[in-house]
């Protein structure tokens, strides 16, 4: 008989246990009204060579109940070995049908102007403004939130800790990360019917050898990074960009 439903739950716990350990020890430094949760955000995209980075917010309300959780037992960080495209799209639901969640996008052009960190930040504060305008009884004085990597968002005043590997570590990062890179592939995946040929399908963008044989094969493409070293030494040895 399979031990992966024990190995799953049991992996369950621990990120929830994760986040059960943090918000006590936010609520022992705090002196003041508790904090009632946790708001993890995580991005995708950020070292793809196309189009734009993708951010999601998510917590657990105070309501949700063991059958919530049931349903999501495979949770995990979303590069995880045991998912794939679909089974990340499934999850992605059950998540979004008991969660508080938000998803945000910072578009090529302010990858471009801003940088990739800064863009990346930007498409997090439009999460979790998503995810407040989503749920208004979500109070932004009563949530921490929980970055993913070693940056606040500065452009927000609500309370904020970050936590490196948070994705590996936290439940609310890791289904934040199931949100963003479920969103993203499956829009990667039409960009690809757009623009056949670069294996966005598979490649989401990234710079994999099939990517990089694509772009010197048929040049670069509208949707492409100009800002991104492949990217522009690509545009010095090519033609002008493909048209739209």
């Amino acid at each position: 008989m399979s031990d992966r439903p024990t190995k799953r739950k049991s992996r369950l716990k621990e990120l929830l246990k994760f986040d059960a350990k943090l918000l006590k020890q936010l609520n022992a430094d705090r002196g003041e009204a508790p904090f009632f949760g946790l708001i993890g955000i995580d991005e995708v995209g950020r070292g793809s060579l196309v189009g734009p980075v993708v951010a999601a917010a998510l917590a657990f309300p105070s309501t949700a109940c063991k059958q919530d959780f049931d349903t999501v037992l495979s949770l995990d960080d979303s590069k995880a070995p045991h998912f794939n495209h679909e089974k990340r799209l499934a999850l992605a639901e059950c998540l979004k049908a008991f969660s508080y969640w938000g998803i945000g996008e910072a578009s090529q052009a302010e990858i471009e102007t801003l940088n990739i960190a800064q863009a990346s930040l930007l498409a997090s504060h439009r999460a979790v403004e998503q995810l407040l305008s989503r749920h208004p009884d979500c109070d932004p004085d009563s949530f921490v939130l929980v970055m993913d990597g070693k940056l606040k968002i500065k452009s927000l005043s609500m309370h904020q800790v970050t936590q490196v590997s948070g994705d590996k570590l936290s439940a609310a990062v890791a289904g934040a990360s199931i949100l963003a890179k479920a969103h993203r592939d499956a829009m990667m995946i039409d960009l690809a019917e757009q623009y056949p040929g670069y294996h966005w399908e598979t490649n989401a963008g990234y710079a994999t050898p099939a990517h990089l044989k694509a772009i010197e094969e048929l040049g670069v493409c509208p949707l492409h990074r100009k800002t991104f070293k492949y990217v522009y030494e690509a545009m010095a040895r090519q033609q002008p960009l493909l048209p739209c």
